[in-house]
């Protein structure tokens, strides 16, 4: 609920730009697998993929409170690895600019797979698919949904939620030079 909340506010960001088209792999709250998700930005031919999520302290195993942004490794296909470097470098700062504790960028390996190149793949498969479609692709993790901090002071009223909205299509904006 609250990651569909903060995807309407960042389309309703991203509206005011004539030449940005938002397209929402959801608009209710239904459940979809990345695989799923992935597929559909493939179909939709998009430019740019953006994953919103809050983590938990539930089987985690790094920092219990603040964003993280989990980006490509850029060991397959360069360039887009890149773009999406450079995306989560313009969300990073724009969270730390509402307030946020910055766990930087996350790039994860996967021990299974490897690109057609023999290097590792990304461990995310929603990330490792759009990168052999060549479609630049982060995950946001906003904050930690069961740390009181995080969630009383940034995800829990309506206002909050439309300030991260707000940052992540400033940062999307910044990146797509509009």
């Amino acid at each position: 609920t609250v990651n569909l909340k903060i995807a309407k506010y960042l389309k309703r960001e991203l509206k005011q730009y004539n030449n940005i088209k938002v397209i929402m792999t959801r608009n209710k709250d239904v459940f979809l697998y990345p695989k799923e998700r992935a597929r559909f930005a493939i179909k939709k031919k998009a430019d740019l993929f953006v994953s919103l999520h809050n983590n938990t302290l539930v089987g985690a195993g790094g920092p219990a409170s603040g964003f993280q942004v989990v980006v490509p490794l850029g060991n397959y296909k360069k360039e887009i690895g890149k773009a999406g470097q450079r995306l989560g470098c313009n969300i990073a700062f724009e969270l730390s600019q509402v307030g946020l504790k910055n766990n930087g960028l996350l790039m994860r390996a996967s021990r299974d797979n490897t690109y057609e190149n023999g290097k590792p793949a990304d461990y995310y498969a929603i990330i490792r698919k759009l990168v052999e479609k060549d479609i630049p692709s982060v995950i946001i993790e906003h904050g930690f949904i069961d740390n009181e901090d995080d969630f009383y002071d940034f995800l829990c009223t309506k206002e909050q939620l439309q300030k991260l909205g707000q940052a992540d299509a400033r940062a999307i904006a910044r990146y797509l030079k509009v």
